[in-house]
């Protein structure tokens, strides 16, 4: 799961630094992967890829996010 870094965070090195991370933007994220790439994340700050997702799946977030990434710059 991405975090965005907010609140002088420069890295993510254990939960406290991830509850200080931009939140707004996380909700960005999730709302732009369901709504314009079908890619559901439960709320928050949690996510997971297991076996039940395949390589299709996996290329496809990699594509979405990397997208998003784009939005910001």
């Amino acid at each position: 799961m991405p975090h965005f870094l907010a609140n002088g965070v420069t890295e993510i090195k254990d939960a406290s630094d991830a509850a200080k991370c931009n939140s707004d933007l996380l909700h960005q994220y999730h709302f732009e992967m369901i709504a314009r790439d079908g890619i559901f994340f439960l709320p928050g700050k949690l996510g997971a890829i297991s076996y039940a997702h395949n390589k299709s799946d996996i290329q496809d977030l990699i594509e979405a996010s990397s997208r998003f990434a784009a939005l910001l710059k």
